[in-house]
């Protein structure tokens, strides 16, 4: 049994093979540094991201933990939302309290979760209001 090493000799390359080899080691390279460097920026650029958001929503919390969109404040949405959903509400304040509905997705949640339960628990063959849309509706009704 012979060795396959003593059969096999080395053989010189072809003219260039070392210059290709070589040109493809360092595009290689210039490929790993640059990722890395856009890996780097790329994580830069997250951390002020969430440094940014972090400002703008420590801002809008006074220390209560009461958010303040629009102009008014979580707390007084949870307070006034009756009367939003009966259509009670002068037109400033419930330009206000849509405002901060558009921002505060926890407000917005809470009003759907009471629109939910608030047709949920009027009976279909019963009439409701409805605010400022059921009186123009009765209104129409009643002529």
């Amino acid at each position: 049994m012979t060795d396959s090493r003593d059969t096999n000799e080395w053989q010189q390359c072809a003219p260039g093979d070392l210059g290709r080899v070589a040109s493809t080691l360092r595009a290689r390279r210039t490929r790993r540094e640059a990722l890395a460097v856009i890996g780097k920026a790329a994580a830069a650029v997250a951390v002020i991201v969430v440094a940014v958001l972090g400002v703008q929503y420590i801002q809008h919390q006074p220390a209560g933990g009461d958010m303040d969109f629009g102009g008014i404040s979580c707390s007084e949405v949870g307070e006034l939302s009756a009367d939003y959903l009966a259509g009670r509400l002068a037109p400033d304040v419930a330009d206000k309290f849509e405002e901060h509905l558009k921002k505060c997705p926890m407000c917005r949640e809470s009003i759907e979760d009471l629109r939910h339960q608030q047709s949920a628990a009027v009976p279909t063959d019963t009439a409701w209001s409805g605010g400022r849309q059921g009186q123009r509706l009765f209104a129409g009704i009643a002529d």
